[in-house]
């Protein structure tokens, strides 16, 4: 569950840093440092049950009818108090035609540093003092290798990996992309914002509260720029498809989502913008860390992985 949460905790983190970017407010020369949180908790921490008793099949829309009237810090004490919780805040910043996200992964802390110019990605990895250098381009095609590389080795079960894909292309609408909010006339003010409530599932199935503000339209033109820069890294274009319709219907700006999957439930935050300088030294890559490109390590990693198979 831990790693899938840290997967897309990055893609979310990305998400933010580039939807805000967009913002008139930082096309304006705006310069400072984003707040933003994830957190992650099992249901039966919440459901006051042990794992074995949690139903298989539960009534997700009638337990987020009890559950998300509780501020995220409420859910939050229940869940520690009877389970595990997975939270993590993240840090961003941006000036000019640069960001730089600040978060951590099994303790360890990660920055990622983006610049829009040359579409160059630096991932530093404080624990081991590596910077991996990459691009989007590149991070598109490392993908597209690592796959095929990846189908090679798994044989026979990458057989059935692309039948259930061609059965899922061929499946109906609502089964490729299960993204279906409903508006419900709620509104509340969340940090600031005046929000609308809406409901319904997000791109993964899971039920969703999501909370939205129109406070600034021009917040769409940026969230219709992070779904086309998401579908050059690896194919999104199916999981990207209602959602960016939705946005683009409603000129929308997520403060909160609130989301309830098989096993947890999830929850993505934006906390607070603040207005401060960013000097360039938290933009490049810090004295002493060690130069790599990402390519190298992704061939490292399938050498080890075709070593194991091997030995298999």
């Amino acid at each position: 569950m831990i790693n899938k949460f840290h997967c897309r905790i990055n893609i979310s983190i990305l998400i933010l840093a580039a939807t805000l970017w967009g913002s008139p407010m930082f096309a304006a020369g705006f310069e400072g440092k984003i707040v933003n949180r994830q957190i992650s908790i099992p249901l039966y921490s919440l459901m006051q049950q042990s794992p074995v008793d949690v139903p298989g099949s539960v009534n997700r829309e009638k337990l987020a009818s009890q559950l998300f009237t509780k501020s995220p810090e409420e859910l939050l004490k229940i869940a520690k108090s009877h389970g595990d919780v997975v939270e993590h805040r993240s840090e961003i910043f941006l000036k000019g035609n640069k960001f730089r996200v600040d978060t951590e992964e099994d303790g360890e802390k990660i920055s990622i540093i983006y610049n829009a110019e040359t579409g160059e990605m630096i991932t530093l990895l404080w624990g081991s003092k590596t910077a991996m250098v990459t691009s989007v381009k590149e991070v598109s095609s490392q993908m597209s290798d690592m796959q095929k590389k990846m189908k090679e080795a798994m044989g026979q079960y990458a057989e059935m990996m692309e039948k259930y894909q061609d059965q899922m292309k061929n499946a109906p609408a609502e089964q490729r992309d299960p993204f279906n909010m409903k508006p419900t006339g709620k509104t509340r003010m969340i940090h600031d914002y005046k929000c609308e409530l809406f409901k319904g599932t997000d791109s993964d199935g899971n039920y969703t509260y999501l909370w939205l503000t129109r406070d600034d339209a021009a917040l769409f033109h940026s969230f219709i720029k992070v779904f086309s820069a998401m579908e050059k890294i690896g194919d999104k274009k199916n999981a990207a498809g209602k959602e960016e319709e939705f946005y683009r219907e409603n000129k929308g700006f997520q403060v909160l989502s609130e989301s309830i999957s098989r096993d947890e439930v999830e929850i993505d935050e934006l906390l607070e913008v603040i207005r401060q300088n960013v000097p360039d030294s938290l933009l490049v890559i810090p004295p002493g860390f060690q130069k790599r490109n990402m390519q190298e390590i992704i061939n490292q990693q399938m050498k080890q992985f075709e070593q194991f198979q091997n030995q298999k």
